[in-house]
């Protein structure tokens, strides 16, 4: 086994003990493919030293990956960037993995049935994630429906600071607005499904 798996397993004790154990271990799962890639080409002795070259070689090499997926490897590789102490997040695979232009009926009903489940998760204090996958979860859904900032605090009335300080994972934010902020965005996302309005349409 090489280092950085041993290291990803060493870790990983503590990750799947907290939050959802199956959808956990399949993140571990991902995060061990994504080291062994780079141990392909390079031999690296730290998680340390994994940097956003080697993701963006990851994401280039698996072009044909589905957005879906891909983005659940984002997640998993974000929290490789949590365990090294980086700054930031590593690149989205979005410039490099291909969209799907053919969007059936059943791919959209499925995106809707997730971010049901994923805002029920979100409201359910019993089984509640991470501060880190909920900040995560709600920068991604401000930048997919591309809002800025400000078009989020006029709706919501949540200042921009607080806004930001969420996105940025910052532990003292409120949980009424973490709540407040899965729900607008949960809201817009059905009624604007396809279709973003022009007024709220560009982000920063």
């Amino acid at each position: 086994m090489s280092t950085l798996v041993n290291q990803i397993h060493t870790l990983a004790h503590q990750y799947v003990r907290s939050g959802s154990k199956e959808n956990r271990r399949l993140q571990v799962g991902r995060m061990i493919k994504f080291v062994e890639f780079i141990e392909q080409s390079e031999q690296l002795h730290n998680l340390h030293e994994v940097g956003k070259r080697h993701v963006i070689q990851f994401w280039k090499a698996h072009r044909d990956m589905a957005q879906k997926t891909a983005n659940a490897y984002w997640l998993a590789i974000c929290v490789i960037w949590q365990w090294s102490n980086k700054p930031g997040t590593p690149p989205k695979p979005n410039l490099f993995v291909q969209l799907t232009q053919d969007k059936t009926a059943e791919t959209v009903q499925e995106h809707k049935t997730e971010i049901s489940q994923v805002i029920t998760y979100l409201n359910n204090t019993s089984v509640l994630p991470s501060l880190e996958e909920i900040s995560i979860y709600l920068e991604q859904q401000r930048h997919n429906q591309k809002l800025t900032l400000e078009a989020v605090n006029k709706v919501t009335g949540i200042s921009i600071k607080t806004i930001a300080d969420i996105e940025s994972g910052k532990a003292q934010v409120h949980y009424v607005d973490l709540a407040c902020l899965s729900q607008f965005y949960a809201n817009r996302q059905n009624k604007f499904p396809a279709n973003l309005t022009e007024k709220d349409s560009s982000y920063e």
